[in-house]
């Protein structure tokens, strides 16, 4: 049985011809120029660049994924810039993470008439990904290079290799080779489902030589629900900054302790002490999405901590 796809296109590179060929292209003939047979229907999302998507931008575009899935499409390909792909993606699983069926984020590193471009064959994966039976229940994913990446893990490793994306931990979870999709890892971990994203989340930066979260603990904002602090390794807590932490704490704000680095530690029981929630592999802005969709849907800290446990 063929299984219907609804193509998105929201622009980004994968959208973008030379000049001479009027600047952008839309989807239907992104769709024409591919050669793909699949049962394609096309909504024309937008024509601006991943960096100046806003949160009002992924919430409608998540209703409109939505609302195609209920109408009866089997399978999701979005085409989107990849400045901000992965951050995007990450956003769309948290709001979205009740839905079975497959969802796609594609792109491009080079426009899509440019010598050795890469949009069409990564769009063509993205088709093939998105009427696979085994991509069912695996979440948001990201195709892009012949490999398939969760929403949780996903990186960009480089600004203009046509291979420019990793998964951190974990490794991507399948690949596009001659046109047959595997997948090589069992489903990733998705988080609770959240209706929407609590804008009211700081992010604070924390190195050697600035302390930013000792400056915003003296000047923050009333209206803030949860705080984001950068840290490294294994979220160990520097002695000086545990007065800061605490005053926070004491203020009734959520605070998370974010490193892009892995660890093996189940538990941090000095943070959990202090009521501060660990997010391990998590880089700055994949933790405060995450804390955006835990403040939408409560208030509790052992349940907060849901959107947080490390990925498998």
């Amino acid at each position: 049985m063929t299984r219907s796809v609804r193509l998105i296109s929201t622009g980004g590179l994968i959208a973008r011809a030379s000049a001479a060929d009027g600047g952008w292209i839309g989807g239907a003939e992104l769709v024409q120029r591919s050669g793909s047979d699949a049962t394609i229907s096309v909504n024309d999302f937008s024509r601006v660049s991943s960096t100046d998507f806003t949160l009002a931008d992924v919430r409608l575009l998540a209703r409109q994924i939505r609302d195609s899935l209920d109408a009866g499409f089997d399978g999701i390909v979005v085409t989107i810039g990849t400045d901000r792909m992965c951050q995007i993606a990450w956003a769309l699983e948290l709001l979205l993470a009740d839905l079975e069926a497959p969802i796609v984020l594609t792109g491009a590193m080079r426009s899509i008439d440019a010598r050795r471009g890469d949009g069409l064959d990564n769009f063509t994966d993205a088709v093939r990904v998105a009427q696979a039976q085994g991509a069912a229940h695996r979440g948001v994913l990201v195709c892009m290079h012949g490999r398939l990446h969760a929403a949780r893990l996903v990186r960009k490793r480089h600004a203009e290799q046509v291979d420019a994306f990793t998964s951190y931990p974990l490794g991507e979870v399948g690949v596009v080779r001659d046109g047959r999709v595997t997948f090589e890892r069992r489903k990733t971990r998705r988080p609770p489902p959240a209706t929407d994203l609590d804008e009211h989340v700081d992010l604070i930066p924390v190195g050697l030589g600035y302390d930013g979260l000792e400056r915003w603990s003296r000047g923050f904002d009333a209206g803030v629900r949860g705080v984001v602090v950068e840290t490294s390794g294994s979220h160990n807590l520097d002695d000086r900054l545990e007065g800061s932490i605490r005053s926070i704490v004491e203020r009734g704000i959520v605070v998370v302790f974010a490193s892009p680095a892995w660890t093996s530690q189940a538990d941090h029981e000095d943070l959990r002490d202090l009521g501060i929630i660990a997010a391990p592999a998590m880089p700055l802005h994949t933790a405060r999405l995450a804390l955006m969709a835990a403040l939408a849907m409560t208030n509790d800290l052992d349940r907060i901590r849901e959107w947080f446990l490390p990925p498998r």
